[in-house]
């Protein structure tokens, strides 16, 4: 059982310590196994420590309008890339994209995020631009927490701002999934 922490201004080649936290989300993330804290220290997350979980709809050939984080990759077309700040899921490779693999807790030994303690850590969706096609309408939700079929997880004492929390289960479902303590504002 390790500790972890993860800092605004933390760099993802320190170790992970009080003193030497990570700069991402998905640098902590994808480290944790069954049993680990990571504790989030305060400040304001923004884009910068998120962690990419899909890559989204085509919008084509023709770059796409700035208000979308859209990349050109190598079907010829521009995606849109799709952001989150914890994301209980693993991540295939995509396109250009590498992917990742994220475990789950077990009985006694939950993966746990908490905010450190007497800080607020606040994840600000706001810079954003998850955007999807669902049965022939256009979309856009901003992200904060996804979670896809893991299991064992507890999130405690996090602020987030524009932001949802998607829980959906997969081929397996989720449980013993716990958010308590969380402002969660859209």
């Amino acid at each position: 059982m390790a500790t972890y922490y993860v800092a605004t201004d933390g760099n993802n080649a320190a170790a992970g310590g009080l003193l030497t936290p990570w700069l991402t989300f998905q640098k902590a993330i994808t480290t944790m196994v069954a049993g680990d804290t990571l504790y989030v220290r305060g400040g304001t997350y923004t884009k910068t420590h998120s962690m990419v979980y899909g890559v989204g709809a085509s919008l084509g050939s023709v770059a796409p309008s700035p208000s979308y984080e859209a990349q050109l990759l190598n079907d010829g077309n521009y995606h849109v890339v799709n952001r989150c700040f914890i994301n209980f899921a693993s991540f295939t490779t995509a396109y250009d994209f590498a992917g990742y693999t994220v475990n789950s807790g077990s009985t006694g030994q939950p993966i746990t995020i908490i905010a450190y303690p007497g800080e607020t850590p606040v994840l600000d969706c706001t810079e954003f631009s998850n955007y999807h096609f669902s049965l022939g309408n256009e979309y856009t939700h901003l992200t904060a927490v996804r979670s896809q079929a893991h299991n064992f997880w507890t999130i405690d004492g996090l602020e987030m701002i524009s932001g949802i929390v998607n829980i959906t289960g997969g081929s397996t479902g989720n449980h013993d999934l716990t958010i308590q303590n969380c402002d969660i504002g859209y």
